[in-house]
């Protein structure tokens, strides 16, 4: 991804205010919070089960990019 050193601050601050992850040690350390497990599991969740539909009706790995 290329991404800013300004976009990637501006991201962090915003999935911490959202709860999904906290930063420690002055700044060097990036956690995610439990809320932020539980949302990634479903985004994951959300995404094998997108995957196996397009597998289901044909579509090939090459077409979904």
């Amino acid at each position: 991804m290329k991404m800013s050193r300004r976009e990637v601050l501006a991201c962090l601050k915003q999935l911490t205010a959202q709860g999904y992850v906290k930063i420690e040690e002055k700044n060097i350390c990036v956690c995610l919070t439990e809320l932020g497990r539980i949302r990634g599991e479903e985004c994951r969740h959300r995404h094998e089960t997108f995957t196996q539909l397009l597998e289901y009706v044909g579509r090939s790995e090459e077409r979904r990019v």
